[in-house]
């Protein structure tokens, strides 16, 4: 593997050596600002950590929520949930039912004596 990365970077320096001069550069001024923050005060990260996702919990039950409505989505225009419509619930008064009925037989027995 290390054979690759000179062979890599041979070329790159052969054939590019602007695009290489330039990363040196970035790569120079990075390690001097990182050694700048590292001279600063651990508690101000800390802080600068803190602040960096003020509405983490906000982002993560939206991005739940709109998981969850995509899936069921799929589920539903794949035919894997079907969705029950019109139903009719009857609630029978067993009261009734049982006062109809004596009421007919009465009007038969009626019937019967005529």
């Amino acid at each position: 593997c290390s054979n690759l990365v000179k062979f890599v970077v041979r070329i790159s320096q052969n054939y590019f050596p602007k695009v290489v001069k330039s990363f040196e550069e970035k790569k120079q001024e990075q390690q001097n600002t990182s050694q700048s923050q590292q001279n600063n005060n651990s508690a101000d990260k800390e802080t600068e950590e803190d602040d960096a996702w003020p509405n983490e919990t906000r982002n993560k039950i939206l991005a739940g929520t709109f998981a969850t409505t995509a899936m069921l989505g799929y589920a539903y225009t794949s035919g894997l949930i079907d969705v029950v419509r019109n139903i009719e619930i009857r609630v029978d008064d067993d009261d009734e039912e049982y006062e109809d009925y004596e009421e007919d037989q009465e009007s038969e027995s009626q019937h019967d004596d005529d």
